[in-house]
């Protein structure tokens, strides 16, 4: 301690460095993204020199932008004009009772949504399918425990609500404004035939073809 140690310094290294395997993934994140910078430096070279073309958009069919920040959907969509809708789906599994909710009643139920889906929720291109048990291909699907419906209950009566193992499945499609979905809940919660509902959006931005988009007429 006190005294001056001589260090031996490093040796300079002039090999080519080799990426060896890391386990954390550094290495191949490396590799990828060397990759796309190589694509990219490709796909460039190709384009060099190209003239840009830009797509021919008719504006005048398309309504004024203040308009468009101030729609407001009525509930009919007959009446509104295209345009701000997302693609949902519904699965909705229905109580199996055949007493209470027989093939006729069944069909009664669904006409009776997809005419609240149209003309109360302004959605557009509903579509209306039964499903069969994706895990047995069977027309009833067990459930994997028993199910209280959903709906009103008098808990005046000291019943409590009925349980049921089985459902039937029904598939509803369609391009719904965002803010119906929650009003599409409620209808659903208020049903007494319903067991379980499941809202899946398809949608992410609406420059996609398909998409209910007044620039894609």
């Amino acid at each position: 301690r006190g005294e001056a140690v001589p260090r031996h310094a490093m040796a300079w290294k002039t090999q080519k460095k080799e990426m060896m395997f890391d386990p954390f993934g550094a290495s191949t994140n490396r590799e990828r993204e060397l990759r796309k910078l190589r694509e990219s430096r490709v796909e460039k070279k190709k384009t060099r020199g190209a003239k840009i073309v830009t797509p021919t958009l008719n504006y005048d069919v398309l309504p004024s932008i203040e308009d468009i920040y101030s729609r407001r959907f009525t509930g009919n969509s007959t009446v509104d004009a295209i345009g701000g809708r997302m693609r949902y789906t519904y699965y909705v599994l229905f109580k199996n009772d055949p007493l209470a909710l027989g093939p006729e009643v069944m069909k009664k139920s669904i006409l009776e949504y997809m005419f609240f889906f149209k003309y109360k929720m302004s959605c557009r291109n509903i579509k209306a399918d039964s499903m069969k048990n994706p895990a047995d291909g069977e027309a009833i699907v067990k459930l994997e425990y028993p199910m209280k419906q959903y709906g009103e209950w008098d808990v005046r009566t000291g019943k409590p609500r009925a349980e049921y193992s089985q459902a039937k499945m029904v598939k509803f499609e369609m391009m719904s404004p965002t803010g119906a979905a929650e009003y599409i809940g409620r209808k659903f919660y208020a049903d007494p035939n319903i067991l379980r509902f499941r809202k899946v959006s398809h949608t992410r931005t609406w420059e996609n073809v398909g998409e209910d988009n007044e620039l894609l007429l």
